[in-house]
């Protein structure tokens, strides 16, 4: 009786709550929130503070999911993003209204935007950039790790140097 008492007792007095404060400070990354400006085929385009370590697909659940003309082959639904950024949602009816990235100046959001690019892939393409230059041509991405034939066929309607 004396434990169902001190139980009762403990919880009716929130001291439930020193666990989580206590996880908190032990791991304030996780709690980290972030800016993300979701923009594109998606049904509420906007800004959403969101925490640190969100699964893509859960940040376009909460922008009210994707448009019926969203080019799913456009981004990878289970990148974790872990700072704040631009994602853009490319449309199959209107790709030509998406402005052609730069593959020689695109930051690593910028190269996420493009189809079939994580944040692995745009780190490897702008690690190939600063280590052997910029590129001379498009079809020059070939020579970038992880980048084949398929892939650049994707991506060749979008980017430009």
């Amino acid at each position: 009786m004396k434990k169902f008492l001190f139980l009762m007792l403990f919880l009716l007095c929130g001291c439930g709550d020193e666990v989580i404060l206590e996880e908190e400070i032990n791991n304030p990354e996780q709690y980290e929130k972030i800016i993300i400006d979701i923009q594109g085929a998606i049904n509420n385009p906007g800004i959403y503070e969101v925490s640190k370590g969100i699964y893509l697909y859960e940040i376009i659940e909460l922008a009210g999911g994707l448009r019926s003309d969203a080019d799913v082959g456009s981004y990878n639904a289970v990148d974790v993003i872990e700072s704040s950024t631009v994602i853009r949602i490319l449309s199959l009816t209107c790709p030509e209204t998406s402005s052609l990235i730069n593959i020689n100046t695109a930051s690593i959001q910028e190269l996420m935007a493009l189809p079939g690019i994580g944040s692995s892939k745009a780190n490897t393409i702008i690690e190939y950039r600063n280590k052997v230059g910029r590129f001379k041509n498009i079809e020059e991405l070939k020579n970038v790790s992880g980048i084949g034939e398929s892939l650049y066929n994707q991506l060749k309607p979008y980017i430009t140097i």
